[in-house]
């Protein structure tokens, strides 16, 4: 009777143990089918999002997701190279090889392209006088300093010019005119040089120049006196930004700063030095012949820009009239 009892106890325990068991693993199956339910429902919802897809294709979407659920990892949990199963032939993974091949392969030409060679690497730990100065940029910089010292007398002495004259009041509009013609100058130069060249603009640049200055030191009327500075003005914006765009053009891409830093410097050397020599002038001749003198200056630059890079320019333009 006793063993009898015995049985019957362990068989009811069995079975219990058995139907927890069973209840157990539909829970967990019910949990698993939740769980993919839910990250299908947040995938699909993310990609519907980031694609802006519309309802059909957002129901299109769904249903593979769906389909394929049993295929997808939980969030949280990807696949890295280097660990889980090793890489097929026993190859170490290659970059190339993580879905994103193209871009990749461009990051890779770019930072090619980026990357100095062992000259380059070493100059720019050591230190001398060219790390300063870009010697290619000098002559055209020569060339906007001479141009910059005629126009520094402008810049200097135009209030004592005009005052007690029929032109003070227009004295205070005048560079009113040169931002005009250097605004226009803005918008219609740089096409023609990037198709023509720089001959095209720049001889124009100059004549525009040394006609205004030639007016501005000759006349007492207003309307001529205004004409001046739009003259000035439109020539001024040509014969810096072209003589720089020249010399950044022909230096090393890892020499522009430089090359920029050396053009300008020379540049503003013309305007900060001319009123001290044009002073001088001024007391011995007026002003009048002072700006005269300032036009047979930016002639001069005129001349240097030829010899230095236009004549250049006008034979592989025109190779057979050479």
């Amino acid at each position: 009777m006793k063993k009898l009892m015995m049985t019957m106890i362990a068989a009811v325990m069995m079975s219990s143990a058995a139907f927890a068991q069973d209840n157990q693993k539909e829970c967990k199956c019910s949990e698993k089918k939740a769980d993919n339910t839910e990250m299908v429902k947040h995938r699909t919802d993310k990609m519907v999002k980031k694609y802006g897809l519309n309802d059909q294709q957002a129901a299109q979407l769904l249903e593979v997701n769906t389909k394929y659920s049993d295929k997808m990892e939980p969030r949280g949990q990807h696949h890295h190279p280097g660990k889980g199963r090793p890489p097929k032939d026993g190859k170490k993974m290659d970059k190339k090889t993580d879905g994103n091949t193209g871009a990749t392969a461009q990051q890779t030409q770019e930072s090619k392209r980026q990357e100095l060679t062992e000259e380059q690497r070493s100059r720019a730990k050591s230190f001398s006088l060219s790390d300063l100065v870009q010697r290619s940029a000098i002559p055209l910089g020569l060339t906007c300093m001479i141009f910059y010292f005629g126009y520094s007398g402008v810049l200097a002495f135009i209030m004592q010019y005009t005052q007690g004259t029929a032109m003070e009041e227009a004295g205070y509009y005048f560079y009113l005119a040169v931002a005009v013609g250097t605004l226009i100058s803005r918008f219609t130069t740089g096409r023609i040089y990037d198709s023509r060249g720089a001959n095209p603009v720049v001889l124009p640049g100059y004549v525009s120049f040394i006609t205004g200055m030639i007016i501005f030191a000759s006349t007492d009327f207003v309307p001529l006196f205004m004409l001046s500075g739009f003259l000035m003005g439109y020539g001024i914006s040509i014969i810096y930004a072209i003589c720089q765009a020249i010399v950044v053009t022909s230096s090393p891409a890892h020499r522009y700063g430089v090359t920029s830093a050396t053009f300008g410097s020379l540049s503003d050397m013309g305007s900060g030095f001319g009123p001290f020599i044009l002073g001088s002038i001024l007391a011995a001749t007026g002003y009048h012949q002072m700006y005269l003198i300032c036009a047979g200056v930016s002639f001069c630059s005129l001349f240097m820009y030829w010899a230095i890079h236009g004549h250049k320019e006008f034979r592989e333009k025109h190779p057979e009239g050479c």
